[in-house]
């Protein structure tokens, strides 16, 4: 306020008295800027402690987060583990399993050895099947004629027609066959 907007409202008063009553709006109006600016410095103070505070918070989010991750991996590698333990005692190489290993191998412990499990069974009871049919199959085989055996070649001949013929392969044939007939004779 000016004096003379003070002189227009209360015309009747002296020069003291509105000087009085400016000087007390003068303190009036700095103490408000002061408190205001207190004010001011300590809500900047909160926020800058919420922004730490939800930064600290963010950070530590981010960990818990990190961490979770490390242990879903650190679990999914044992049971990768477990589970390649399961395969190798069935009588799978790491060759023949690898293929297959890591599209069942999760973090949930449990499903992934119950997999390995019926994976292993399944393969035993193939092989058990293939070992019994291979057993049938000897058993059917029919015995071997007796009697004289079939001649044999006359690996001389063979010999002397591959030589006559340049040819180096039949000739090599020939001769080992002379060599197994000679040494069984002995």
């Amino acid at each position: 306020m000016t004096r003379d907007e003070i002189k227009k409202l209360f015309p009747e008063a002296t020069d003291e008295q509105v000087s009085a009553l400016l000087s007390s709006h003068h303190s009036e109006l700095n103490k408000l800027k002061d408190d205001n600016k207190s004010l001011k410095e300590k809500a900047d103070k909160f926020d800058e402690a919420e922004r730490e505070k939800l930064s600290q918070e963010e950070k530590l989010n981010k960990l818990i987060e990190e961490a979770s991750k490390a242990k879903s991996e650190n679990q999914r590698l044992l049971n990768r583990t477990k589970a390649a333990a399961k395969l190798t005692a069935a009588g799978l190489t790491e060759e023949e399993y690898s293929a297959v290993l890591d599209g069942f191998v999760s973090d949930n412990e449990e499903q992934t050895i119950g997999f390995a499990d019926a994976l292993a069974k399944l393969i035993g009871a193939s092989r058990e099947k293939a070992v019994a049919a291979a057993k049938q199959e000897l058993m059917q085989t029919p015995a071997p004629v007796s009697g004289t055996p079939p001649a044999a070649p006359d690996l001389s001949e063979q010999f002397s027609a591959a030589a006559k013929a340049n040819d180096m392969l039949s000739m090599i044939k020939a001769a080992d066959g002379m060599t197994a007939v000679q040494e069984t004779k002995v």
